[in-house]
């Protein structure tokens, strides 16, 4: 085989843009839309849309349950801040839209939370953290209808880039696994003297 054709090929494959379009809504239920296209063209379509009579309210348990999974945080002290800004380095964020409405029972609990988001936001905003293509806004509604998060934007990277971020971000992973089961296995062997 040519040399230079398959340089070419690598090549080509290593800069294919790829993009994700996606979309989540989380109020009475989760509802998400992701579109990936590879090289402008589709290759992965998912929608979750509930049907109305499975829909239930999102409650601080059931966040605080998802935060205290057994393997979210080992994974994320694995994996380091310093290599996750560089993962996060990878792919760009083209746009993005966010809309928060508040409207809770209480309605100091909708006016409270409202005004520090929007606190927070604003001095994000000052500080230049904030990048320049988030747009959105913050509501409240005291009629009690639910709060409400709707996100939607588009990332974009390189096949290649994603690639090593991914290699990277696995390595680290096996890494601490192979750490940790080192641990168990010392102490089981002093243990068992």
């Amino acid at each position: 085989m040519n040399p230079y054709l398959l340089a070419f090929s690598i090549y080509a494959l290593l800069i294919t843009p790829v993009t994700l379009h996606c979309s989540v809504r989380v109020g009475k239920a989760v509802r998400y839309r992701l579109r990936i296209q590879v090289a402008g063209l589709p290759f992965i379509r998912k929608t979750k849309e509930p049907p109305p009579q499975e829909e239930r309210t999102v409650h601080e348990e059931d966040v605080a349950r998802t935060l205290s999974e057994p393997w979210l945080w080992p994974a994320l002290r694995a994996v380091g801040v310093k290599r996750l800004i560089l993962a996060l380095r990878a792919v760009h964020l083209e746009s993005a839209y966010v809309h928060v409405r508040f409207s809770f029972n209480d309605a100091a609990a909708t006016a409270l939370s409202y005004a520090a988001l929007q606190t927070l936001l604003r001095a994000l905003a000052c500080a230049g953290v904030l990048p320049r293509t988030l747009e959105g806004r913050v509501e409240m509604d005291f009629q009690a209808k639910g709060t409400e998060v709707f996100a939607s934007g588009i990332i974009s990277a390189r096949l290649g880039s994603l690639g090593m971020a991914a290699i990277q971000l696995g390595a680290a992973l096996l890494g601490e696994r192979a750490r940790r089961n080192r641990t168990e296995e010392e102490t089981y062997a002093a243990a068992s003297h």
